[in-house]
Protein backbone atom coordinates (compact mmCIF):
# COMPACT_ATOMS: atom_id res chain seq x y z
CA UNK A 1 0.00 0.00 0.00
CA UNK A 2 1.28 3.35 -0.67
CA UNK A 3 1.82 6.24 1.74
CA UNK A 4 0.09 9.35 1.02
CA UNK A 5 2.15 12.25 0.94
CA UNK A 6 1.67 14.92 4.05
CA UNK A 7 3.11 18.57 2.46
CA UNK A 8 4.69 20.39 5.46
CA UNK A 9 3.37 24.15 5.61
CA UNK A 10 6.45 25.47 3.38
CA UNK A 11 5.29 23.04 1.02
CA UNK A 12 1.85 23.63 0.81
CA UNK A 13 2.73 27.71 0.94
CA UNK A 14 5.34 26.60 -2.49
CA UNK A 15 2.34 24.61 -3.52
CA UNK A 16 -0.32 27.59 -3.18
CA UNK A 17 2.24 30.01 -4.75
CA UNK A 18 2.72 27.99 -8.24
CA UNK A 19 -0.67 27.40 -8.65
CA UNK A 20 -1.69 31.15 -8.30
CA UNK A 21 1.19 31.71 -10.47
CA UNK A 22 -0.17 29.36 -13.11
CA UNK A 23 -3.90 30.93 -12.70
CA UNK A 24 -2.62 34.29 -13.07
CA UNK A 25 -0.41 33.20 -16.20
CA UNK A 26 -4.07 31.39 -17.59
CA UNK A 27 -5.75 34.79 -17.20
CA UNK A 28 -2.88 36.79 -18.69
CA UNK A 29 -3.09 34.83 -21.18
CA UNK A 30 -6.96 34.88 -21.89
CA UNK A 31 -6.97 38.47 -21.60
CA UNK A 32 -4.22 38.76 -24.42
CA UNK A 33 -6.37 36.17 -26.55
CA UNK A 34 -9.24 38.70 -26.18
CA UNK A 35 -7.27 41.78 -26.46
CA UNK A 36 -6.01 40.25 -30.10
CA UNK A 37 -9.65 39.37 -31.33
CA UNK A 38 -11.21 42.70 -30.37
CA UNK A 39 -8.50 44.13 -32.66
CA UNK A 40 -8.53 41.90 -34.85
CA UNK A 41 -4.83 40.80 -34.72
CA UNK A 42 -3.63 37.34 -35.18
CA UNK A 43 -1.49 35.79 -32.50
CA UNK A 44 2.62 36.03 -32.81
CA UNK A 45 3.66 33.25 -34.71
CA UNK A 46 6.49 30.71 -33.79
CA UNK A 47 5.82 27.28 -31.55
CA UNK A 48 6.30 29.89 -28.54
CA UNK A 49 3.53 31.05 -29.22
CA UNK A 50 1.15 28.40 -30.24
CA UNK A 51 -1.04 28.21 -26.73
CA UNK A 52 -2.32 31.87 -27.61
CA UNK A 53 -2.93 31.05 -31.40
CA UNK A 54 -5.20 28.19 -29.97
CA UNK A 55 -6.80 30.92 -27.59
CA UNK A 56 -7.49 33.49 -30.43
CA UNK A 57 -8.60 30.84 -32.29
CA UNK A 58 -11.30 29.71 -29.84
CA UNK A 59 -12.79 33.15 -29.15
CA UNK A 60 -12.85 33.86 -32.37
CA UNK A 61 -15.27 30.76 -33.15
CA UNK A 62 -17.13 31.09 -30.07
CA UNK A 63 -17.47 34.90 -31.07
CA UNK A 64 -18.73 33.51 -34.41
CA UNK A 65 -21.16 31.12 -33.31
CA UNK A 66 -22.42 33.47 -30.95
CA UNK A 67 -22.89 36.03 -33.84
CA UNK A 68 -24.61 33.97 -35.83
CA UNK A 69 -27.09 32.57 -33.28
CA UNK A 70 -27.96 36.07 -32.86
CA UNK A 71 -28.76 37.37 -36.53
CA UNK A 72 -30.56 34.02 -37.25
CA UNK A 73 -32.73 34.86 -34.12
CA UNK A 74 -32.80 38.38 -34.27
CA UNK A 75 -32.70 39.69 -38.09
CA UNK A 76 -35.46 40.96 -39.79
CA UNK A 77 -36.47 39.17 -43.07
CA UNK A 78 -36.30 35.64 -40.90
CA UNK A 79 -38.34 33.30 -42.45
CA UNK A 80 -41.26 31.94 -41.06
CA UNK A 81 -39.92 27.99 -41.03
CA UNK A 82 -37.04 29.22 -38.84
CA UNK A 83 -38.32 28.57 -35.21
CA UNK A 84 -34.79 29.15 -33.55
CA UNK A 85 -31.37 28.89 -33.38
CA UNK A 86 -29.15 28.06 -30.56
CA UNK A 87 -25.83 26.68 -29.60
CA UNK A 88 -25.36 22.88 -29.46
CA UNK A 89 -24.77 20.90 -26.21
CA UNK A 90 -21.34 20.47 -25.66
CA UNK A 91 -22.05 16.51 -25.96
CA UNK A 92 -22.63 17.49 -30.11
CA UNK A 93 -19.90 19.97 -30.10
CA UNK A 94 -17.34 17.69 -29.45
CA UNK A 95 -18.67 15.39 -31.86
CA UNK A 96 -17.84 18.64 -35.15
CA UNK A 97 -21.96 20.55 -34.77
CA UNK A 98 -21.57 24.12 -33.40
CA UNK A 99 -25.10 25.43 -33.90
CA UNK A 100 -28.81 23.62 -33.55
CA UNK A 101 -31.44 25.46 -35.96
CA UNK A 102 -34.84 24.21 -35.18
CA UNK A 103 -37.19 24.70 -38.64
CA UNK A 104 -40.67 23.50 -39.45
CA UNK A 105 -39.16 20.39 -41.12
CA UNK A 106 -36.75 19.45 -38.01
CA UNK A 107 -33.65 20.15 -37.25
CA UNK A 108 -30.26 21.51 -39.02
CA UNK A 109 -27.01 20.94 -37.76
CA UNK A 110 -25.00 23.71 -38.22
CA UNK A 111 -20.55 23.91 -38.25
CA UNK A 112 -19.51 27.72 -38.04
CA UNK A 113 -16.06 28.76 -39.80
CA UNK A 114 -13.70 31.66 -39.86
CA UNK A 115 -12.67 30.71 -43.79
CA UNK A 116 -12.45 28.30 -46.56
CA UNK A 117 -9.75 26.46 -45.28
CA UNK A 118 -11.30 25.86 -41.81
CA UNK A 119 -13.62 24.24 -43.54
CA UNK A 120 -11.81 22.05 -45.86
CA UNK A 121 -9.96 21.20 -42.46
CA UNK A 122 -13.07 19.99 -40.46
CA UNK A 123 -14.44 18.23 -43.77
CA UNK A 124 -11.47 15.99 -43.80
CA UNK A 125 -11.38 15.51 -39.91
CA UNK A 126 -15.52 14.69 -39.93
CA UNK A 127 -15.66 12.75 -43.12
CA UNK A 128 -18.98 10.92 -41.59
CA UNK A 129 -20.89 14.22 -40.89
CA UNK A 130 -20.49 16.37 -44.27
CA UNK A 131 -23.31 14.99 -45.63
CA UNK A 132 -25.32 15.61 -42.58
CA UNK A 133 -23.75 18.78 -40.88
CA UNK A 134 -24.42 22.41 -42.94
CA UNK A 135 -21.08 24.34 -42.81
CA UNK A 136 -21.25 28.34 -42.56
CA UNK A 137 -18.67 30.42 -43.28
CA UNK A 138 -19.10 33.83 -41.38
CA UNK A 139 -15.78 35.33 -40.06
CA UNK A 140 -16.38 37.66 -37.11
CA UNK A 141 -15.51 40.79 -39.45
CA UNK A 142 -18.18 39.88 -41.56
CA UNK A 143 -21.10 42.35 -41.47
CA UNK A 144 -24.01 40.49 -39.41
CA UNK A 145 -26.50 40.85 -42.95
CA UNK A 146 -23.43 39.06 -45.01
CA UNK A 147 -23.18 36.62 -41.99
CA UNK A 148 -26.98 36.41 -42.16
CA UNK A 149 -27.33 35.54 -45.75
CA UNK A 150 -24.37 33.19 -45.61
CA UNK A 151 -26.22 31.20 -42.66
CA UNK A 152 -29.64 31.13 -44.45
CA UNK A 153 -28.25 29.89 -48.22
CA UNK A 154 -26.63 26.91 -46.34
CA UNK A 155 -30.02 26.47 -43.67
CA UNK A 156 -32.19 26.17 -47.43
CA UNK A 157 -29.90 24.09 -49.02
CA UNK A 158 -29.94 21.60 -45.66
CA UNK A 159 -33.41 22.12 -45.21
CA UNK A 160 -34.20 20.97 -49.08
CA UNK A 161 -31.18 18.01 -49.06
CA UNK A 162 -31.52 16.84 -45.30
CA UNK A 163 -35.03 17.57 -44.16
CA UNK A 164 -36.45 16.84 -47.87
CA UNK A 165 -40.65 16.33 -46.87
CA UNK A 166 -41.21 12.56 -47.67
CA UNK A 167 -43.53 11.77 -50.24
Amino acid sequence: MASQWHPTAAQRAWLDELREQRATARRKGEEEAQRLVEVGAKAPSGPEHAWLRGLVSGLRGQLAEERLVRVLNEMPGRPPWLVEARRAPEDMDALGVDLIVVTDRGEVPLQVKSCQAGVETWRRGYRELVDLVGVVVAPIEMPDAEAFAAGMAELERMREVALAPVD
